[in-house]
């Protein structure tokens, strides 16, 4: 019995991983029916000494691997990720209440690195940029109207981000040099 249960935990744990180091293609309903029916929906979040936060199963003690899935309070889906140990590992996508796309978003080892998107909840582009280990490269926005930012302009980490409200005026700036927000 002992090596039955044991055989079980360890193929789930398997497939787990194996989720974990998988491209999502979400924007297929066929794709995204299969991995939300495959996904956990609950889990909880347990902060750490370092002030990060790992996902777990509730009432587990090991940080969770597989794939999860969050849902508004109407059934539209809010969010989909893997984690790995605990931590976001690949693409995670969320959407509006309405059904639209907001985001994709990479991960490696918990932190954002490469490539993510965003979009208006009008499906307007939003930004685009480019992460590495956390830090940020390179990035690009749009107003809500579709119009590219004429201000905006990070290269190698250093610059300028203009955000937007949702009616096109200006909402704040920041200044960014080696990746990170400079605070004046």
């Amino acid at each position: 019995m002992k090596t039955l249960l044991s055989t079980l935990i360890f193929s789930i744990l398997g497939l787990n991983i194996i989720f974990a180091q998988e491209k999502l293609n979400l924007d297929d309903p066929k794709d995204q029916d299969q991995f939300i029916a495959t996904a956990v929906k609950k889990l909880d979040w347990r902060k750490k000494a370092d002030k990060t936060f790992l996902h777990y199963l509730p009432y587990s003690q090991v940080p969770y691997s597989g794939r999860h899935v969050e849902f508004y309070d109407n059934g539209q889906l809010k969010f989909a990720n893997v984690l790995k140990d605990g931590r976001n590992e690949g693409l995670c996508v969320s959407w509006y209440l309405s059904g639209q796309k907001r985001s994709e978003i990479n991960f490696k080892d918990g932190k954002k690195d490469g490539f993510e998107n965003a979009w208006w909840e009008n499906g307007q582009k939003k930004m685009e940029r480019n992460v590495k280990d956390n830090k940020l490269v390179s990035l690009t926005r749009w107003k809500p109207n579709g119009e590219k930012c004429p201000i905006t302009n990070i290269v190698d980490g250093n610059g300028v981000s203009v955000y937007y409200n949702d009616d096109g005026t200006e909402l704040f700036r920041n200044t960014w040099k080696d990746g990170e927000i400079v605070v004046d």
